[in-house]
């Protein structure tokens, strides 16, 4: 079947990609210095609870913002009213895998935000109608607490009132690792199920085809206003209406043109929710279903692709299958089991939200029968949450890809493509190899050179080292000014990299901020999916009863990491790599924690790099006839003025020196005189505060040096 208006959206939609990909919209300016008090005047949009914190959305005149307020009555919304706080910018990725919150909110269109904002003044006018679906939405709310344990009540209120201040943290990563996530999203699968079972149910009562269309159109635009939509929930709605509007006039209902002309709709009102992952995930699953499910039913005998079983286990491979690529990009790992899981999970959907609306609403106006329309639900999340723990305890229950680039994820679609346009006239085989193929130059990575990263951890330290065998090794990993350094920084970006496992992970000395990121890596290894086989440390770290060491020994232990004791003339060797420990002995006697740092020197591929912990002069003054010709220096203690002295920096002669602290840290970091001393033997100097993280690539020709950049 052609379908012009449809192919034409497809076109706009890639050219819009493509677009913003090679040219994007430049980020928001910030016009103030972060902490500093500012007031404004604004109308209220939206507002919510998170942690016992309101928090306010504010149309301003030229920007909108958000506001956490420390009264608990919320002003009503639609109201005017008048802020004062600190002015909080949000945060760029300053490392690979890092989340890019600047350009999430870019996407909201919110400019920045107010903390610790404190509410001057209130207009009496607000927007009536507004205000009563807020005060609804928690009612319903209210209804769920009353029928419900406080976790499965939190479930419920994410899936039906799209609110997830309150689901359970530990839920919400349980059902992102099992890839069951989406159903905590009001999307597609939401819609469909109360769209299209209201349209059967009045259709049954004998409701005419307008009159039936029109009540569900008018039910649903009620629902979107009362969850206040995203992406997904819109695009589903906007193409039930299509649907419903296709039985009115008479006309065959096409899903692609349909999801294409939805498409179009919301990248005119924003074009950057081409970065967005809600609405690249509820395009791309839509287009699975459109795109290939015809394609792997074609491969299954013909008596069979009637049998509802296969025909969910085809429509679930093939969002999975076609949304591979944007869970690649964005996560950078695929839940093994999710495919399996959602046979199970959908299916339960359909009695599931039918008994969450109904009890919730008798709920929530105490009326007979709501707690008990919402006891199947809290089985069914019990079986839920059962299932997705047991398959979470299988082995290699997570495969860490890595971020695929713009080349294979483009390749990956063009034959899914050249799949879906011949499979008529292909023998079966012909087609599973041309998709086992797309998969495999989507996942698959050809490493040629020894790449370095220093990461942007703020006041700590991390260097992570990959050379194109598959050895890899941490270099310290820690920050005292980054809460979940480990969670939020070393781990995405370990997975963007497609590390599943560090050879090594080394802790030069036992300050939290070189240590407490590894720990966290350590304890959530079962869960990351991201095993450390060796954990190194001095033999300082043997000798005495430091706390610090306890709780990595501990931890070690758990997750099965062996743990192994590095010391002055020990020698790492792998492919192209080198790695020399030059301090301390055995019998060293350092002064404090700094000094106990771990110094190495490590060659790969004729380039000689310096590691130097957090030690000062005093240690580097007993290395000082090994570390000549020295290219990168990873300068010490975060390029404090009690390390890097001159007798050091004369005798490595670097290049380069790289520094990692934290941006306009209380430290003063590097200090003046580190940097006076730098510029006297000619090295060029690269900050994580000021370039993110800093990046080497180590060819057989030299290297080049570069920052991730602060955009």
């Amino acid at each position: 079947m052609k379908r012009p208006l449809c192919m034409v959206c497809l076109f706009f939609l890639l050219s819009m990609f493509l677009l913003q990909w090679f040219f994007p919209i430049p980020m928001y300016e910030d016009t103030q210095e972060d902490g500093a008090v500012v007031e404004r005047v604004g109308q209220v949009y939206k507002k919510e609870y998170k942690k016992d914190s309101l928090v306010l959305y504010l149309q301003c005149e030229t920007e909108r913002i958000l506001c956490y307020v420390k009264e608990s009555k919320a002003p009503r919304l639609g109201s005017f009213i008048r802020v004062r706080g600190a002015y909080q910018s949000f945060l760029p990725a300053t490392n690979p895998g890092q989340f890019h919150q600047k350009r999430y909110y870019q996407i909201l269109h919110l400019n920045y935000s107010l903390k610790n904002a404190i509410l001057l003044e209130e207009s009496k006018e607000y927007d009536l109608c507004k205000e009563a679906l807020y005060q609804l939405n928690r009612k319903l709310a209210a209804g769920y607490d009353r029928g419900l344990p406080e976790k499965e009540a939190g479930i419920l209120k994410a899936m039906v009132l799209g609110d997830k201040s309150e689901l359970d943290t530990d839920i919400k990563n349980l059902y992102k690792q099992s890839g069951i996530s989406h159903i905590l999203a009001i999307s597609g699968l939401h819609i469909s199920l109360l769209g299209m079972g209201l349209y059967k149910l009045l259709k049954k009562l004998g409701l005419g085809v307008f009159p039936n269309a029109l009540s569900c159109m008018a039910v649903m635009i009620f629902y979107g206003m009362l969850i206040e939509g995203g992406t997904s929930s819109f695009r589903a709605i906007f193409m039930f209406f299509i649907y419903l509007i296709g039985k009115v006039i008479g006309r065959t209902y096409d899903m692609l043109t349909a999801l294409a002309l939805s498409g179009v709709l919301l990248l005119m009102e924003q074009p950057l929710y081409i970065y967005h992952t809600g609405f690249l995930l509820s395009f791309s699953a839509v287009l699975g279903i459109g795109l290939l499910s015809p394609v792997l039913e074609r491969l299954l005998p013909e008596s069979r692709r009637k049998n509802p079983f296969l025909k969910s286990l085809v429509g679930s491979l093939s969002v999975s299958l076609f949304s591979l690529p944007v869970t690649a990009y964005y996560f950078y790992e695929f839940p093994v089991y999710s495919i399996l899981l959602n046979l199970i999970i959908i299916p339960l959907m359909g009695l599931l939200l039918p008994c969450a609306m109904a009890g919730g609403i008798l709920a929530a106006g105490q009326l007979f029968g709501g707690k008990l329309l919402l006891l199947p639900c809290r089985w069914i999340l019990m079986l839920y949450e059962g299932i997705c723990e047991g398959s979470a305890a299988l082995p290699c229950h997570t495969l860490i890809i890595g971020q695929p680039d713009l080349w294979q994820i483009l390749l990956f679609y063009a034959m899914l493509i050249i799949v879906f346009c011949f499979y008529t006239k292909w023998k079966n085989y012909r087609i599973i190899l041309l998709m086992v193929f797309s998969v495999f130059v989507l996942c698959f990575t050809i490493r040629q050179n020894t790449e370095i990263t220093m990461l942007d951890v703020g006041q700590g330290d991390s260097i992570f080292v990959q050379e194109p065998g598959g050895f890899s090794f941490l270099m310290d990993g820690g920050s005292s000014d980054v809460s979940g350094v480990g969670a939020y920084r070393i781990l995405p970006f370990l997975k963007s990299k497609g590390v599943h496992e560090l050879t090594y992970a080394f802790v030069t000395h036992p300050d939290s901020d070189h240590y407490n990121g590894i720990l966290e890596c350590l304890e959530q290894s079962r869960e990351s999916g991201v095993h450390i086989r060796y954990l190194a440390v001095s033999p300082l770290a043997l000798q005495g009863e430091e706390e610090a060491y306890q709780k990595l020994f501990q931890a070690a232990e758990q997750s099965g990491t062996e743990v192994v004791c590095i010391s002055a003339g020990d020698m790492l060797k792998c492919n192209k790599i080198i790695l020399t420990c030059l301090y301390p002995g055995k019998e060293a006697k350092p002064k404090d924690k700094n000094g106990e740092s771990l110094m190495f020197i490590m060659e790969a591929d004729g380039v000689r790099m310096l590691f130097t912990g957090d030690a000062g002069m005093e240690e580097e003054e007993q290395i000082l006839t090994e570390i000549s010709g020295i290219h990168i220096l990873k300068t010490g203690h975060h390029g404090s003025n009690s390390s890097t002295g001159m007798p050091l920096l004369q005798a490595a002669e670097p290049d380069y020196a790289i520094i990692s602290c934290g941006r306009d840290n209380s430290y003063g970091h590097p200090g003046r005189e580190t940097l006076e001393r730098l510029a006297d033997v000619h090295s060029k100097v690269l900050v994580t505060a000021q370039t993110g993280a800093i990046k080497i690539t180590i060819r057989s020709h030299g290297y080049q040096i570069e920052g991730y950049c602060r955009e």
